[in-house]
């Protein structure tokens, strides 16, 4: 059986580790940023594409690539960019492939309202929207390596179900959490990032005193909110592995959500979600 090891892990980018290695906190953010994006052609030309587009563009375009990396947001342009990069090294144009991006986006739709909603939380909405797209990292690299198998995989046992993790470690000798701490440690990227991509599916009293505990919480809510959306309700509640959408709410201060707010929130992220995907869709 193989494990973590055998795998190939597509390399990121030098230009691309040097902006994701940023934590979403440091003072110097977007000087960082900057620093990362000037002399890159590629990095710096996305930069004023977005910030020119009908999407950011204002009253005036943006002529210097600090004013186009200030009215994006650096954040959001770090995000972006990073998605572009993934979009192109996993495909969404096989079916697997495509059904692991929407469920990212999904989940990464998710963060992003919940960080909106929940602002006291200090965790901006691209930096969870961010959170969100790598949390499944570890599955697409996966399918990268073995599509077949993967699609066998997805096809017994859903991408929402507790016993993934089992699943797939009896096919491939590890899961999607240990693949993505160990693809998150070579791409050099930030601590809370890489909690969320080896944690997503920890239970929540073994995250109690851990770092960067809320980023993981978070990123469990969105994906406990998304099941609501997706699954059946009794194949969901039948699944005892997994915490419930009020048990992780009340772990992170929350006043748990009732039924009209969660189901007003899910049609709100679901549109969001099918909007970003569309987007990946047509780069």
């Amino acid at each position: 059986m193989a494990g973590v090891d055998t795998y190939e892990i597509p390399a990121l980018k030098p230009r691309l580790m040097q902006l994701a290695s940023v934590p979403a906190g440091h003072r110097d953010y977007l000087e960082l940023i900057l620093d990362g994006v000037m002399g890159d052609p590629a990095l710096t030309g996305e930069a004023f594409r977005m910030a020119n587009s009908p999407v950011y563009r204002g009253n005036r375009r943006c002529t210097s690539l600090r004013q186009c990396v200030m009215r994006v947001g650096p954040r959001a342009y770090v995000s972006h960019v990073l998605k572009k990069y993934f979009v192109s090294v996993f495909s969404p144009a096989s079916a697997v492939n495509y059904e692991l991006w929407q469920h990212s986006m999904l989940v990464a739709s998710a963060n992003r309202f919940l960080a909106r909603m929940f602002s006291h939380l200090s965790i901006t909405p691209e930096w969870a929207f961010l959170m969100g797209i790598m949390h499944n990292i570890g599955s697409l690299v996966l399918a990268h390596n073995a599509e077949e198998k993967y699609t066998e995989v997805v096809q017994g046992v859903s991408l929402f179900s507790s016993r993934l993790l089992d699943v797939e470690r009896s096919t491939f000798g590890t899961d999607h959490q240990e693949l993505g701490e160990v693809v998150a440690g070579s791409w050099g990227l930030p601590a809370d990032v890489v909690a969320v991509m080896a944690s997503h599916h920890a239970n929540i009293a073994d995250l109690e005193g851990t770092p960067h505990r809320d980023c993981v919480l978070l990123t469990q809510l969105g994906l406990s909110m998304t099941v609501a959306y997706y699954e059946d309700p009794d194949e969901a509640a039948a699944d005892p592995g997994r915490p419930a959408t009020h048990e992780i709410a009340n772990a992170l201060g929350l006043r748990p959500p009732d039924e009209t707010w969660l189901a007003e929130s899910l049609l709100a992220i679901n549109d969001e979600a099918q909007v970003d995907l569309q987007v990946i869709l047509d780069e």
